[in-house]
Formats: structure tokens, sequence, C-alpha cells
């Protein structure tokens, strides 16, 4: 009985061991997987990407999660596809990505063509793809996360900001160009 005791133990303190260096191998990022997953197709498209695509593009990535019908996402809608517009313009390597969850890919899709919005939009209908990793259906919409290069989070938030574009590329660490210095708010 004392040797099953003893082994049980030993057996229980390796495991203890082995699960700290592994999540201590996470935590300083050399684990093989990122932290967050998905695979979304494209709002009316056939297009797929993943969490993974981005987190290898040696970019740095905003996600802004919203549904058609939220007054909040509304607001920040403009500030992130202004935001896509002035990545593409400037050619500043940044990508910003908009996740819809509608339920009906339609309302989606009539909504992108109301607004004019011209960043990529994937659809995750009811947050399915994106409530296990990225907590999204306790979150709620409007979500903004802004990662670093590789995927690294730098921000997660789900208030309002009219600066956003400024306020993102310097989490990110990136330079606003000259053309847009006026936007910065002086200190």
């Amino acid at each position: 009985m004392r040797v099953l005791k003893l082994t049980v133990l030993l057996l229980l303190l390796g495991l203890m061991s082995w699960s700290a260096s592994a999540f201590a191998q996470d935590k300083d990022g050399q684990g093989s997987e990122p932290a967050y997953e998905f695979d979304l197709q494209e709002v009316g498209g056939k297009e797929h990407m993943t969490f993974q695509e981005l987190a290898d593009s040696g970019r740095p990535f905003l996600l802004f999660f919203w549904i058609s019908e939220c007054p909040h996402c509304k607001r920040q809608l403009p500030f992130v596809e202004l935001m896509h517009r002035n990545m593409q313009q400037y050619d500043l390597g940044v990508d910003v990505i908009t996740i819809n969850a509608d339920k009906i890919e339609e309302q989606a899709l009539a909504t992108i063509r109301e607004r004019g919005i011209q960043a990529p939009v994937l659809w995750d209908p009811d947050v399915a793809q994106t409530e296990f990793t990225m907590d999204m259906r306790e979150k709620g919409t409007p979500r903004i996360w802004i990662f670093k290069p590789g995927g690294e989070l730098v921000e997660d938030f789900g208030s309002f900001n009219s600066n956003l574009m400024v306020y993102a590329l310097d989490k990110m660490g990136v330079e606003l160009p000259k053309e847009l210095a006026h936007l910065k708010p002086k200190k």
C-alpha cells in the first residue's frame, strides 16, 4: 500500500512538473499554436482567412468584431473603414480585418453595401468560431483586437474610439505618415 501511494505521488509530481513546463513554454511564445484561432469565409465570397495566416504574415493587424444591428458597431465602423483605407493608401503594412457575427449573411451583405465597406469582412455567424479562443459571446460587440506581427495581442477593448487609427498604430509601433500627423493629439 505504501509503495502504491509513493508511486501515485511520484506520478502526480511528474505530471505537475510537465504541465508547468508546458505552460511556461507557451507563455514565453515558444508554443506551437497561437492563443487564438479561426478559419472564416468572406461575407458573400468563397475566400477563407485564418488567424494563423494573419499571424504569419509578418504584419501587424487589427480585428474588428461587429453585427449589423448594433448601434455602437455602426458608430465605430466608419473609423475602422477609414483606418483600412488609409493603410491601403499609405501602404503602411497593417491589415485591418472586420468580422461580422450576423446570423444571416444577407444582413451583413446589405450593411456592407449600404456603408460602402471596403475592408475585408469575414463572417462568423453567431460567433461560432471565435467564441472559444476569443470569448466573443461574453465580450460582445463591438470589439477591437490589436495584434503585433506573429499574433501577439497588444490591446483588446470594446469602447468607442474616434481616433482609432492613431491609437492602434501607436500600439502596433507603426509610424503615422507625415500626411496624417495632424491627427495625432497634441501633448
